[in-house]
């Protein structure tokens, strides 16, 4: 089983987004803020030509969020991004600067 943790400061705020993933039952759980978000039961994958990943899209405040799970069967990457810029282990976002 994977088990993924990002922490990162957004406006200010800190926010921690976890993501599980068992490899065999394929089954996502994702937990925002310690609020579990979204929790897929999924299947039996490796029963039927492996798991080739999947995006969960989700909501901090007005931020759009989103991982993206790649992978072939047994060898998984996992990218965690809000409004589209990729988030690493305790990074701060600034706000984009409108452009004049």
């Amino acid at each position: 089983m994977a088990r993924l943790n990002w922490e990162f400061e957004l406006e200010g705020k800190p926010h921690s987004v976890q993501f599980e993933h068992t490899y065999f039952a394929g089954k996502r759980t994702l937990i925002v803020d310690g609020i579990t978000v979204q929790a897929a039961p999924g299947k039996l994958l490796y029963l039927i030509g492996g798991d080739n990943g999947s995006v969960h899209a989700f909501k901090i405040g007005q931020h759009n969020c989103s991982i993206q799970v790649r992978g072939n069967v047994m060898i998984y990457s996992y990218n965690l991004s809000v409004d589209g810029v990729d988030i690493k282990a305790s990074s701060t976002l600034q706000p984009p600067i409108p452009e004049p």
